[in-house]
C-alpha cells in the first residue's frame, strides 16, 4: 500500500498474493498484434475514437468505461471458456450451472486462467508462447485471439501511453447468485505488488460477461476527490482501471451468477523482488 493509504480486508479469498512476484511477462509489441489502431476489426470497436475521447478521462480518474466493447458472439466465447474453467475447478457436470455452484464462492470467486503455466522458467515470454500455454491448458483459441488482438492490445498501449505492452495476468471473477460472501473491500490492484524496480504501471480490463448492476455484484470506483460510483453496464462492456485506482465490488444478491473476465497488461516487465521473473 501507499504510505498512509487505506488498509483493507477481503470478504472472500483474495487473489493470490504471489501474482505480482513470480509471473514472467509476455511481451506484446506493436508488430505482434493484428496491426495498428485502425479500426478495431477484431471487436467491431474503433480504438482511434476511444482513445481520442477517453485518454484524458482515464488520466484524470484512473478509470474509463467502454460500453459494448465486445460483440455478442465474442461475449459468448468468453462465457464458454469461463464456464469450462469453473466446471473443472468445481467438479461440476455439463448440465450444472457453473456460475451458481457453491464451490465458486468457496474458491474466493477468482479463477486464474494460466494458474501454473505463467510462472517460473517455463513461462511464456512472447505471443506464441502464450498461445501454447493456453493450448496446453485446453483453453479457447478464439479467446486467445481476442486477448492478442489489435483492438484490446492497442487500447492498453494507448491508455498506458507506451509503444508496447506486456501480458501480466488473466483471470475470471465469478460471483454466484445469492452469495453474501462475494464482496471485495476497497483496494488497489497493485496493493499486491512489491513496488521495487521490477514494477511498471499496468491496466486491468474488467470485462462484464453478464449485465452488471448494484444488485449482482458490480464494481465501484473512487477517483481523486470524488464520491464512489457504481458501474452499470451491459455484457461486453469493458472497465479499464489503472493499477492505483481505488475500487471495490458488492455482493451478488441476484438469483444468477455474475461473470467477469479481467486480462491485465503492463507497460514493462513486472518481476519479483530481487529481479526474478
Amino acid at each position: 500500500d501507499e504510505a498512509g493509504g487505506p488498509t483493507f480486508s477481503m470478504e472472500v479469498a483474495s487473489p493470490r498474493t504471489t501474482r505480482c512476484r513470480y509471473r514472467k511477462r509476455t511481451k506484446l509489441g506493436h508488430n505482434e498484434t493484428c496491426g495498428s489502431i485502425t479500426g478495431g476489426s477484431d471487436t467491431g470497436f474503433d480504438p482511434v475514437v476511444v482513445l481520442a475521447e477517453r485518454k484524458k478521462k482515464f488520466d484524470r480518474d484512473g478509470c474509463v468505461v467502454l460500453d459494448d466493447f465486445f460483440t455478442e458472439d465474442q461475449v459468448g466465447l468468453l462465457r464458454r471458456e469461463c464456464d469450462a474453467i469453473l466446471r473443472r475447478a468445481s467438479g461440476l457436470t455439463e448440465e450444472e450451472d457453473a456460475a451458481s455452484g457453491v464451490n465458486v464462492g468457496e474458491s474466493g470467486c477468482v479463477f486464474e486462467v494460466l494458474q501454473d503455466a505463467a510462472r517460473g522458467a517455463g513461462a511464456p515470454v512472447d505471443a506464441e508462447g502464450l498461445r501454447e500455454a493456453r493450448s496446453q491448458g485446453h483453453l479457447s483459441a478464439e479467446v486467445c485471439g481476442l486477448l492478442l488482438g489489435s483492438a484490446l492490445v492497442d487500447l492498453a498501449r494507448g491508455l498506458l501511453g507506451c509503444d508496447e505492452v506486456y501480458y501480466f495476468n488473466e483471470q475470471y471473477i465469478v460471483k454466484p447468485g445469492m452469495c453474501v460472501t462475494s464482496a471485495f473491500a476497497w483496494h488497489r490492484d497493485s496493493d499486491w505488488c512489491w513496488g521495487g524496480e521490477g514494477y511498471h504501471p499496468y491496466v486491468s480490463l474488467w470485462t462484464a460477461l453478464d449485465d452488471v448492476n448494484e444488485e449482482n455484484g458490480t464494481l465501484y470506483t473512487r477517483g481523486p476527490g470524488a464520491e464512489e460510483k457504481p458501474i452499470i453496464a451491459n455484457a461486453g462492456s469493458v472497465v479499464v482501471m489503472g493499477d492505483r485506482t481505488l475500487h471495490r465490488s458488492c455482493v451478488n444478491l441476484s438469483d444468477k451468477g455474475r461473470r467477469v473476465w479481467m486480462p491485465q497488461f503492463s507497460s514493462g516487465p513486472i518481476t519479483a523482488e530481487g529481479g526474478e521473473p
